[in-house]
């Protein structure tokens, strides 16, 4: 693994750790008890995702924060399918496969969709989300 897949890993080990595992824990010890599994908690959170960039896309202060809680939701159910498939030895590839690519298509989505409700607001803040978008999938994806 090179130094720079360490770090990315590290940063987001540091996010996940401190602040959306704790989070997830309480769900997590409620699904142990269930037949849910966790690549059923994978497909559950697109929901809050696409509610989120429904939201985003409207644009306005209350449209704005009430997706920042949909997306907020959508990635404590992302720490969940993790934990969840730890707790119950559930791991497969498809499990995997599966919450990577509603990441990688949530979180671009998520993005765009809130440039674009912006433009509504500002103008000129539309255009300097966009161009910054570039900068911040590399930064932090």
């Amino acid at each position: 693994m090179s130094q720079e897949d360490k770090a990315f890993k590290k940063e987001h080990e540091d996010l996940a750790g401190t602040i959306l595992r704790p989070l997830a824990k309480p769900l997590v010890k409620i699904l142990l008890k269930t037949s849910i599994t966790p690549n059923q908690v994978s497909v559950l959170s697109m929901l809050p995702a696409i509610t989120a960039l429904f939201f985003f896309i409207e644009g306005g202060y209350k449209n704005i924060i009430i997706g920042s809680i949909m997306a907020f939701i959508y990635l404590i159910l992302d720490a969940t399918d993790g934990q969840l498939a730890r707790e119950k030895n559930l791991k497969s590839k498809l499990g995997h496969w599966l919450d990577g690519v509603i990441g990688y298509v949530s979180i671009p989505f998520m993005i765009l969709t809130t440039s674009i409700g912006l433009k509504f607001i500002n103008n000129r803040l539309h255009r300097r989300i966009v161009f910054s978008y570039p900068i911040h999938n590399h930064l932090f994806f």
